[in-house]
């Protein structure tokens, strides 16, 4: 097909293949990201978008591109200005984010990529923006997780839940110590008390008989 002189394929609806553009005729749409550590926002967070950009309350990266775009291309954008992605493996995580049907913000996922190519690829790096059903005007909100970084702490949990158990199990013992002293102690006490109230029955007994002694004579 062509339009305006400029050549270009349009995917059917029976077909998976990209769209073809020429990018040195074509211009490129603006394309809106919000890259967050942590979990994806809520489609409401959105809402009154330019007011929340004023007060600093979002944070946007813009970049130029054309919809036949991958999220490979994208990501190594994306690294190109964001800093907690630069020095470690991390997986990016899409949604787009549109108008519904009565108005409301709507999100939807479109996949994931590593920021750094990786060995197993992800199914949808290499998909398109045209492929993933980007409309011109829609946002795009980026989730990162660090998978390798998520692990070590992990099992710093186990080694810490591991450490307080051990310590855990040691003052147990220490105080069964402490108990069996106070029981060997008590017990002491006790065999001294009696020891000593038998001999001092007996001192009383003997003194009685020689006091009897005497008045005899």
């Amino acid at each position: 097909a062509e339009y305006m002189g400029v050549a270009f394929q349009i995917m059917t609806a029976n077909t998976n293949q990209p769209t073809e553009i020429d990018r040195e005729k074509v211009c490129p749409l603006l394309l809106r990201l919000f890259v967050r550590v942590g979990g994806h926002r809520r489609a409401e967070e959105f809402e009154n978008l330019e007011l929340k950009l004023k007060r600093k309350q979002l944070e946007e990266i813009c970049i130029h591109t054309w919809k036949d775009a991958t999220l490979r291309e994208i990501t190594d954008l994306i690294r190109e200005v964001n800093v907690d992605i630069q020095s470690q493996p991390a997986l990016l995580s899409f949604a787009l984010v549109f108008p519904g049907k009565y108005g409301a913000l709507r999100m939807q996922e479109m996949g994931t990529c590593w920021s750094i190519p990786h060995a197993q690829p992800t199914e949808h790096e290499n998909k398109t923006l045209a492929q993933l059903k980007f409309q011109t005007g829609d946002l795009i909100d980026i989730s990162v997780s660090f998978p390798g970084r998520d692990r070590p702490r992990q099992n710093a949990g186990r080694e810490q839940n591991r450490e307080h158990r051990d310590n855990t199990r040691e003052g147990n013992r220490d105080h069964r110590e402490v108990r069996d002293g106070a029981r060997d102690a008590r017990d002491g006490r006790r065999e001294g008390t009696r020891d000593g109230g038998r001999d001092g029955m007996r001192e009383g007994r003997e003194g009685r008989e020689g006091r009897e002694g005497r008045e005899g004579r």
